[in-house]
């Protein structure tokens, strides 16, 4: 029996040329790819997916295996890239229109403050209120930012107090 962190080995049952399309298949190609990289018509891989349960396992197997090496990868990129922004936003070198890129970066994420968004970790139902919370006053704190930005700036127009014409 394997370990999880190694490889299942492929079915005996595969020819080459299966074990060919499998390997592309493997790491993400589509059947069109896969076809026309080892010189056959898509219309066989369809076939053996279908006709061939020890083919159609090992691709299910190799896709799921390469969906959790993309999962990992992205994992360790997003820490990266958050590192990399807590530096700009943290850095009093950096510009205040920069910092403010960086920051509105994080906040308009897409699936933010979704349930199921899953990086880097599943975020649980009571938590889930505090982080709405926190980001409705993040919000709050970076829309009254970039009005004293602006406003340091000159981009924000003064009001003029009403006065009578009498």
């Amino acid at each position: 029996m394997s370990s999880p962190d190694q490889p299942k080995p492929l079915p005996a049952a595969l020819s080459a040329l299966q074990i060919q399309v499998l390997a592309h298949l493997a790491h993400g190609a589509t059947v069109t790819a896969a076809a026309e990289s080892v010189g056959v018509h898509r219309s066989t891989i369809h076939n053996w997916l279908k006709a061939e349960p020890k083919f159609s396992s090992a691709v299910e197997h190799a896709r799921n295996e390469y969906v959790e090496t993309l999962r990992d990868e992205l994992k360790a990129l997003s820490a990266l890239s958050l590192t990399a922004l807590r530096a700009i936003v943290e850095s009093k070198n950096t510009p205040p229109a920069v910092r403010l890129r960086a920051v509105l970066a994080v906040l308009n994420r897409p699936q933010f403050p979704r349930q199921d968004w899953a990086l880097p970790e599943r975020i649980q139902p009571l938590e889930s209120e505090q982080a709405a919370q926190s980001y409705t006053l993040m919000q709050m704190e970076l829309k009254h930012e970039t009005a004293l930005e602006k406003a340091a700036l000159g981009l924000v127009p003064t009001r003029k107090s009403p006065q009578s014409d009498t």
